[in-house]
């Protein structure tokens, strides 16, 4: 049986814990971590950032990880 690719989305440090989400595609990771960051917003609100300005500078990204596959940078690939 062929394990599918999950894809692990990162967006560390940013309101001083980080964000992750583990998704079936590159989308759906993506989709989790800009819900995440509105909720936050929503509480904490700053009009000078966006998502994707904080995921840029927080160095945000969404990597394929493969089941079995030893990491050494957080998943980053």
């Amino acid at each position: 049986m062929k394990k599918k690719n999950v894809f692990v989305g990162i967006i560390p440090d940013i309101f001083g814990y980080g964000l992750s989400v583990v998704s079936g595609s590159k989308a759906g990771a993506m989709k989790a971590l800009r819900a995440a960051y509105e909720s936050v917003k929503k509480a904490r609100p700053d009009p000078t950032t966006t998502f994707e300005t904080s995921f840029e500078y927080f160095g945000g990204y969404v990597s394929t990880v493969k089941f079995n596959d030893v990491s050494t940078d957080v998943f980053r690939n």
